[in-house]
């Protein structure tokens, strides 16, 4: 080969390994877990949720993906939504309100560390 192809194949591999390292970036982020839910009071204490993106609703009834059975808390309580890789929970009009940090909330975004009471129950948001 010439010094020309020699150039045009170096350039054309490293053009590959720079498109194969951007592609295996973007794939990781896409599957990363948005975070989990540790239930750290109430109900079910010690429990991690992993959550998969899209909606993950809160509430004592069973149908709800978070189960906290108690009284305190309302059938459908909240929901945490994922979207662009960021959760944030939505009250969806429970009688006992939902708070993060201690701050009655409607909804809001989550950060690492947020503590989440929902009726007796005390969650932990890990990113």
């Amino acid at each position: 080969m010439d010094s020309t192809t020699l150039i045009v194949v170096a350039v054309v591999v490293a053009a590959a390994a720079a498109v194969l390292v951007w592609f295996l970036r973007n794939v990781s982020k896409a599957n990363a877990s948005p975070g989990r839910i540790t239930i750290v009071k109430g109900p079910r204490q010690g429990e991690q949720i992993e959550l998969v993106g899209g909606r993950t609703r809160i509430g004592a009834l069973e149908d709800n993906d978070i189960v906290i059975p108690s009284k305190q808390v309302s059938r459908y309580h909240a929901e945490l939504r994922v979207r662009a890789g960021r959760v944030h929970i939505w009250d969806l009009q429970a009688r006992n309100l939902t708070y993060v940090n201690g701050k009655s909330v409607k909804t809001c975004e989550l950060s690492a560390g947020d503590l989440i009471t929902i009726g007796d129950a005390e969650l932990r948001y890990d990113a």
